[in-house]
């Protein structure tokens, strides 16, 4: 055989080798990749998600941040908010571990401010309207201060009595404004804005002129 056609005919073997080896390779390979879940890049943001906890139209969060859909907070604030202790205490006043924010003009303006006289430890909920901490109650919508104090009230023994009325152990208040000549101790809610105690009759309204309460005799 000549020696010219020896050669060709061991470099075709081994090119059909090649070949043969090649392809049984990427077979082998294909099939080890489509025995493989795909990763997907939503997987994260649905993880993610999941961890997500609503707590109200406005505010949620997850482990890392606190998430405000109306932005009523300022960013910076909400940046260094706290989400393992963040709570919504009622419809104007949230807080943390560290700080107390407040609504200024709540049922008015949505905007948040930090609430200086608050304690962010002691903070509870009592109503919609009323809140109280170690030192100081507040009233929601009213306040004798910026910080929505109600003065001179005693946190320690203040109560809610219902229609804007309310008590501690030595006042009586309507709304944020002591009620003069009442007697705590005696005191009682009997109508919308009307109320009693051992030796008066009480109506109370608010006006142009602010909060007042008309006195009467039993």
């Amino acid at each position: 055989m000549n020696k010219n056609i020896k050669i060709e005919i061991a470099v075709g073997i081994i090119l059909v080798i090649s070949l043969l080896l090649g392809g049984s390779f990427w077979l082998q390979n294909r099939k080890m990749n489509s025995n493989t879940a795909p990763i997907k890049m939503d997987t994260v943001n649905n993880q993610e998600l999941s961890e997500k906890i609503q707590i109200n139209e406005e505010f949620s969060k997850d482990q890392s941040h606190v998430y405000d859909a109306y932005k009523c907070l300022p960013k910076e604030a909400l940046d260094k908010l706290d989400p393992q202790t963040f709570e919504v205490v009622n419809t104007c006043f949230v807080k943390d571990k560290n700080v107390v924010f407040f609504r200024p003009f709540c049922g008015q303006d949505c905007l948040y401010e930090r609430n200086t006289m608050a304690d962010p430890a002691t903070l509870e909920y009592l109503t919609d309207d009323f809140l109280r901490d170690k030192n100081f109650v507040f009233n929601s919508y009213g306040g004798n201060s910026d910080e929505k104090i109600i003065k001179d009230a005693d946190p320690k023994t203040f109560i809610v009595l219902g229609n804007n009325f309310s008590k501690d152990k030595g006042h009586v208040f309507y709304e944020d404004v002591i009620i003069d000549n009442a007697d705590s101790s005696t005191f009682e809610v009997v109508g919308d804005a009307t109320a009693r105690d051992k030796h008066h009759t009480f109506s109370c309204n608010s006006d142009v002129f602010g909060l007042r309460c008309k006195e009467g005799k039993n």
